[in-house]
């Protein structure tokens, strides 16, 4: 997705909604999330900047449902386990590249992520393409939950 097709969202009038779900996958860094989890972070920043958005918990909380984790949107795709351990040692739990842009236009967007390569993937690039298609089934029934937990 990326900034780009982000910025194409601003021509949307969020206010008259309570919430949004930013459905999508990510990669993660840190051992402890596995491949398809789905998570809903806690935390979303972007690279190069230090600053940090917290995720709206006021409807999660009623619901619920708990966050975990830390996602840096990152500019572009990290396929070396090199960079991915780079971001971990900077307490990035998870990557992606477009929710931290959607944060800044909308506050109450709920990200749901679905972990489609790891930290150990050999070949990240293949594994993220490789799993996509049940990293999505995850993400599916995951959305279907979240809307029951919320409505």
């Amino acid at each position: 997705m990326g900034e780009n097709c982000v910025k194409k969202a601003t021509e949307i009038n969020f206010s008259n909604y309570r919430f949004i779900i930013n459905s999508g996958v990510c990669g993660s860094v840190n051992p402890e999330f596995k491949l398809f989890d789905v998570v809903i972070p806690e935390s979303v920043s972007i690279e190069q900047q230090e600053e940090s958005i917290k995720i709206h918990t006021e409807q999660l909380e009623k619901a619920g449902i708990k966050l975990k984790g830390n996602l840096k949107t990152l500019l572009k795709p990290v396929f070396s386990r090199e960079e991915k351990e780079k971001l971990f040692k900077q307490k990035t739990d998870l990557i992606d590249m477009e929710c931290y842009h959607l944060l800044k236009i909308y506050e109450k967007i709920i990200p749901l992520k679905a972990v489609t390569d790891t930290l150990t993937t050999e070949n990240s690039k293949k594994s993220h393409f490789t799993h996509i298609s049940e990293g999505l089934e995850k993400l599916k029934k995951a959305t279907a939950l979240l809307l029951k937990s919320l409505l």
